[in-house]
């Protein structure tokens, strides 16, 4: 009768270190960072100032008749050359660009000063306020990405070019410029051709 009674507690020990390593057992495995295969996380998704197109600036330019909009942080610059009117609007930092140009079927404001020995030619689409339109440009697989396209309009052609630097955020940034050319309207039947600039 006494092995008997010694054999309880014996058995009580081996069943309380069983439960104890079960126990670590799930705890460990739980704590792998595994996933089970039916539960699938979701993105969180975050909201940037840039992309609360309710604080974004309308640019409106009177002399040349047309508006667009803007993120607040873009930088807006006008200048003349004799061969017309430009507008650029730049990303801070990036030096992520749209020129916005008048008067000229073909580019009257260079953004680029020179083609490297690998750049090379691209199409592509810009879509400007509600219409498509079939783009030319340049590309490196390192640096840059341009596409342009001439866009008639009364008596004028409007020149539009998008560079867009490769980088970080590259595919972002031309989505954020894309749904900036969204914006793009004419305002008005156009001035004359000789009107000043700006």
């Amino acid at each position: 009768m006494n092995n008997r009674s010694g054999a309880v507690p014996i058995l009580l020990v081996v069943l309380v270190v069983l439960v104890a390593a079960g126990g670590v057992g799930y705890f460990a495995f739980m704590n792998t960072g595994a996933e089970p295969t039916s539960r699938e996380q979701q993105p969180i998704v975050t909201s940037t100032p840039a992309d609360d197109v309710s604080s974004w600036i309308l640019y409106t330019n009177t002399a040349y008749g047309y508006r667009i909009s803007h993120p607040r942080s873009f930088v807006v610059e006008d200048s003349i050359t004799p061969q017309g009117a430009c507008v650029y609007l730049l990303v801070p930092e990036t030096e992520d660009r749209i020129l916005l140009a008048s008067d000229k079927t073909e580019e009257p404001c260079t953004m680029t000063t020179g083609r490297g020995a690998y750049d090379k030619r691209i199409t592509g689409t810009l879509t400007i306020g509600t219409t498509s339109y079939a783009a030319k440009g340049w590309s490196s697989d390192t640096d840059y990405e341009e596409l342009s396209v001439s866009v008639p309009h009364g008596e004028r052609t409007y020149w539009v070019s998008v560079w867009v630097n490769r980088g970080n955020e590259f595919t972002q940034r031309k989505e954020l410029i894309t749904r900036i050319l969204s914006t793009f309207a004419f305002t008005s039947v156009v001035a004359p051709v000789d009107t000043p600039a700006l």
